[in-house]
Parts: C-alpha cells; structure tokens; sequence
C-alpha cells in the first residue's frame, strides 16, 4: 500500500504478525516475522541447519540508543563495543563477569560480592579477598608508602632491588 509517499506494509487485524517469507531450496520458509502482539518484536528464523544471527558487514554498526549511545561494530582487523553518548558502559551479571579469550581462556574474572581476580596465560597472577590481595610472582614497583610494619620476610631499614644497599 502506497501511504503518502511512502510503501507501508500494515497488519490490520489486530495482533496479527507480519511474515516476510520466501522459497530457500523448494521449501517455503519464514525469514522474520514480526509479532504485533509484541510491539513489532522482530524474530529471525534459525531454520533447522541455521543459527539465529544477524549479519553485518565489516564497519556497519549495530547502534542502540535515541542518539546512537551504544555502537557494536567490526572494522575488519578489531571488533569494538563503544559507549559513545556522556554515560558510561556497565557490563552487569548476577553472579559473575568473565573477560575471556575467544579459546576459553580466562584473563579477568568478578565475582559478584567477590574476588577479582587477573590472570596471565590462563593463571592467576593478582587475586583480591575479603583479607586483601595476593599476587602470584614478582611485584616491581617505582615507590611504596606505608610503614611495612606487617610485611613479612622483609629487613626493617634494608633497600631491595638492582641498586639495593645489602
């Protein structure tokens, strides 16, 4: 139906979907369908070899928000999530959140009213508890404040490193 100036595909029946289908193979199948029972909710078919996925291509943005607030995206080379409205980008779970390589391999983990925990390679290197923090391996650092009085296998007054006083 031709609307003003523009083609309008309506459903005039009340919470009737709109399907948009086609022949794949000699079988008729229903690409999307829109459910008008639930504001236009758009729901792909998978199909039965098929994986529910939308495609975009290299530089197209899948953009959220009235002003393009929220950006997922793949240049080609890096895949980016920017948060480019003036808020921040809140990555939420209920019981953890996991940073991990796209092998399986953990590099961050949080636990929710938890420990936090960094790797390297896969092993845990700086885990936090509710008694403090304990890093596995050597811990370089460019100054230190504090007296060290509960520091253990530390000589009270004596100067570690490459240009220590022994």
């Amino acid at each position: 139906k031709i609307d003003s100036s523009r083609f309008k595909i309506q459903s005039i029946i009340s919470d009737a979907d709109i399907l948009f289908a086609g022949n794949d193979g000699g079988s008729e199948i229903t690409a999307l369908t829109l459910d008008m029972s639930n504001g236009g909710q758009a729901i792909f078919n998978k199909g039965a070899s098929f994986q529910d996925h939308v495609y975009l291509q290299d530089n197209d943005k899948l953009v959220l928000g009235n002003s393009d607030d929220l950006q997922i995206y793949h240049n080609g080379s890096e895949s980016f999530i920017d948060e480019a409205g003036t808020g921040g980008l809140y990555i939420r779970a209920n019981d953890r959140v996991e940073i991990h390589k796209y092998t399986g391999e953990v590099m961050i983990g949080a636990v929710a009213d938890g420990e936090v925990t960094l790797y390297h390679n896969n092993a845990i290197k700086l885990a936090t508890s509710s008694s403090g923090v304990t890093v596995t391996g050597t811990v370089a650092a460019t100054s230190f404040t504090g007296s060290g009085a509960n520091l253990t296998g530390i000589v009270a007054g004596r100067t570690y490193g490459a240009t220590a006083n022994t």
